[in-house]
């Protein structure tokens, strides 16, 4: 699906109007602008977690403006090009959501013929938004999990974790490479157990088509697996849609560990 189709939504949702004297419309990152992007992502990463009475769309509505703010940041945002004609502004900057690697995003702030501002995204794929969801998610369950008790934080897993295929599966919170992501299921103690493994590409296949994940929190994403396609590569598995395909290892995907 093409990033396109988002931008044309995004706009017609969440075009804001503010009141403007000014002859310029507000600049790539002044807060008014950044402002309004946030309220675009967050309109569009509450749209991928389904119905709005399935449990990730609970659990993001249940988001505060401090998670929020705390977790999507843009860094360098600029002005590339300013059309005078139109009062428009072509912006650019780095994304980061959560735990998501950052992602080049383009944007424009321009006026209406009231003087009113309106801000779109240009160009995010289906997967830039997925990514932005699970990173958010993955962010601020690991920032909740490490205010918990030990009690809490016993029960927070019993509630996120899925047991799948004679396997426990722990709740995917990060990304990693795939060395890191290894090293991390081999050598943790989780829940206070240890002996976790990285899952193989069949048994990560397997779990998008049991279903058992969904409502509970995850970040369906792209996820390392331990089956090796070639020397310094191996394969990951999209659990949104059941994707199969390899990357080098020195890539960031997330982790989940099994035993």
């Amino acid at each position: 699906m093409k990033g396109k189709i988002y931008t044309i939504f995004a706009v017609a949702v969440m075009a804001t109007a503010l009141a403007a004297c000014a002859k310029k419309p507000p600049a790539c990152g002044d807060d008014a602008t950044l402002g309004v992007v946030r309220n675009i992502i967050m309109e569009q990463v509450n749209k991928m977690t389904g119905s709005p009475d399935s449990e990730d769309a609970k659990w993001f509505n249940s988001l505060t403006k401090e998670e929020i703010l705390g977790n999507l940041a843009f860094e360098f945002p600029r002005a590339s090009a300013y059309d005078d004609k139109i009062a428009k502004y072509s912006c650019e900057a780095k994304l980061k959501a959560g735990t998501a690697d950052p992602i080049a995003m383009n944007y424009t702030s321009q006026l209406d013929d009231r003087g009113a501002q309106i801000v779109s995204i240009d160009g995010f794929t289906q997967g830039n938004w997925r990514s932005i969801a699970g990173g958010l998610i993955a962010s601020v369950n690991k920032r909740r999990d490490a205010a918990l008790t030990p009690e809490q934080r016993q029960e927070a897993f019993r509630q996120r974790s899925v047991s799948q295929g004679g396997l426990t599966w722990m709740p995917i919170t990060s990304t990693k490479n795939w060395s890191e992501a290894n090293a991390y299921c081999n050598t943790s103690t989780i829940n206070g157990q240890t002996g976790w493994r990285l899952p193989t590409k069949v048994e990560l296949s397997a779990l998008y088509d049991s279903g058992a994940m969904k409502d509970r929190g995850w970040t369906l994403s792209y996820t390392w697996s331990s089956t090796v396609y070639s020397a310094g590569s191996h394969y990951y598995v999209y659990l949104g849609f059941s994707a199969v395909g390899w990357d080098g290892d020195a890539h960031n995907y997330y982790v989940s560990c099994v035993r």
